[in-house]
């Protein structure tokens, strides 16, 4: 029975359903470790400003380690375990917990990067190793995520403008879309399919693109060119259903806020805002209530 947090089911594998939270934000590759790579994990973050973390799986908390820093969190799933990291639990080895139920504190990992926001990392796994980076299965996406970013995401594929929401100083800039009710994306096209890119951009060296359209009705396949307003900015390496996994190459994509290049930006599924990563504060002339054109480009 799933808690009052439930949103929608958005992928699975071994059998696990993983849910996101209402109001929560996901990213299946804004990181460089090797399961994100693999679409092998999933983070789940919170309205922001928030640090409770909210189960978006039904199971038995079985293992509970700190180690180097790091909460590990072990649950058995039916016939599968799961692992979660950056949680420290409010219950003990031993209870369960459905989805949608309070799980704990989100708190900063050693792993984190300044630009980092407090989410829940979640791998499944066929056996009990909650240590171990690999051997976590890859996950499958979920029609309901499909079918949430067709009904809520605007598909433009020129430069968007943006109003300049907040300013954390040395850390990033938070974006907002200047007009219309819709989630910001960033739409790509790869074969004669659409699709929706997320991911930390070009900064963790790879993205993934949730495909709009039936995959057997517009094939994509490894060697599938992406393309931003007709510019190929790489190939895909894997696909697994509607999601297509792309490297960006060092030096391939440049993100533009205005006329000034930025270290990157991220975009979020299911998150109102952008983020973006400034390279060099002293050269990034901003105020809250700005209007912004945020672009991305070849060079």
């Amino acid at each position: 029975m799933e808690g009052e947090g439930t949103g929608i089911k958005v992928c699975e594998a071994l059998g696990v359903e993983v849910w996101l939270p209402k109001r929560h934000y996901l990213s299946f590759t804004n990181s460089p470790y090797y399961a994100h790579h693999r679409l092998a994990a999933i983070d789940i973050y919170p309205p922001r400003g928030e640090r409770e973390a909210l189960s978006p799986i039904e199971g038995k908390l079985l293992f509970h380690k700190v180690i180097g820093g790091e909460h590990v969190l072990g649950f058995k799933s039916g016939d599968a375990y799961v692992r979660i990291l950056h949680v420290k639990p409010n219950l003990n080895v031993g209870e369960s917990v459905s989805v949608g139920d309070p799980l704990g504190e989100l708190v900063w990992s050693p792993t984190f990067f300044k630009w980092t926001d407090p989410h829940l990392h979640l791998e499944i796994r066929s056996r009990n190793n909650f240590v171990g980076a690999r051997g976590c299965a890859r996950l499958r996406i979920h029609s309901d995520l499909v079918s949430f970013l067709r009904n809520n995401v605007d598909l433009g594929l020129g430069p968007q403008k943006y109003i300049v929401d907040l300013i954390m100083r040395d850390r990033y800039v938070i974006l907002k879309p200047h007009s219309g009710s819709t989630l910001p994306a960033l739409t790509v096209s790869t074969g004669n399919a659409l699709g929706v890119m997320e991911g930390g951009i070009p900064y963790y060296g790879h993205v993934g693109v949730i495909l709009l359209r039936n995959s057997a009705d517009y094939p994509v396949h490894a060697g599938s060119g992406v393309r931003i307003k007709g510019a190929v900015i790489g190939q895909v390496d894997f696909t697994s259903g509607p999601y297509a996994h792309l490297p960006i190459p060092k030096g391939r994509l440049h993100v533009m806020l205005n006329d000034n290049r930025v270290y990157g930006t991220a975009f979020f599924i299911g998150a109102p805002f952008v983020k973006v990563v400034p390279s060099d504060w002293r050269d990034l002339a901003l105020s809250e209530g700005d209007i912004v054109e945020l672009r991305l480009q070849t060079p």
